[in-house]
């Protein structure tokens, strides 16, 4: 989560049209093949519900094409990193559940550019950005201001 009393940020980081990259890591219930692994990367079929005017409307459509790896390490035929630049509801556990898999776990681990320091963080505990990270966010924020 970045708390920011700036809209700017909101709009720069958030707008689905700058496609901002989210990196998740997700562990599957069962063994993944290459040949699936391709299938998920390329994109598959899901519903998703869009909300709009206080309606909701089920839409099911291709998701776009994204990067998924294995990870290495231990069960690492169930392991996976998903790069994403649309941000369905549910859209990992969709994509999945599409080609008969169901996620156990799935951890979000960079957003835009900013890598997520959850480890060792504690309920209530925070960190401020860094200089690095609070670069990504103004040159986010300059593309976007270039936009309008």
């Amino acid at each position: 989560i970045i708390l920011t009393s700036d809209g700017r940020v909101n709009n720069a980081m958030l707008s689905p049209s700058f496609r901002k990259e989210k990196i998740y890591e997700v562990e599957l219930n069962k063994e993944i093949n290459d040949m699936q692994v391709k299938q998920l990367s390329s994109g598959v079929y899901i519903t998703t519900t869009l909300q709009r005017d206080k309606k909701n409307k089920e839409v099911t459509a291709m998701t776009l094409p994204c990067k998924v790896k294995r990870l290495s390490g231990i069960n690492n035929d169930r392991k996976l990193e998903f790069t994403l630049i649309e941000g369905r509801n549910r859209q990992i556990r969709k994509m999945v559940e599409s080609i008969g898999f169901n996620v156990i776990n799935l951890h979000r681990v960079s957003f835009g550019g900013i890598k997520l320091r959850g480890s060792g963080l504690g309920e209530g505990d925070w960190v401020e950005l860094d200089e690095d990270e609070m670069g990504i966010i103004q040159k986010s924020i300059d593309i976007s201001d270039k936009k309008r």
